[in-house]
């Protein structure tokens, strides 16, 4: 699929709510950090900054 990023928006890790990180409502927030670790980047403080990208898509061709 193509995409277009259509935002960018900034939150640190230790506040980011499901909705901000377009989760589904309950998500728990404290395990979604500890997989982004897990995944990701082991290092990563609870403050940390992170970009929540949202995303426009179209079929490749």
């Amino acid at each position: 699929m193509a995409g277009t990023v259509t935002a960018v928006q900034r939150y640190r890790l230790d506040t980011l709510t499901a909705e901000q990180a377009h989760q589904p409502p309950g998500t728990d927030m404290q395990r979604f950090g500890q997989q982004l670790r897990e995944n990701y980047s082991p290092d990563m403080p609870d403050d940390a900054v992170v970009e929540v990208a949202e995303l426009a898509t179209r079929p490749s061709r």
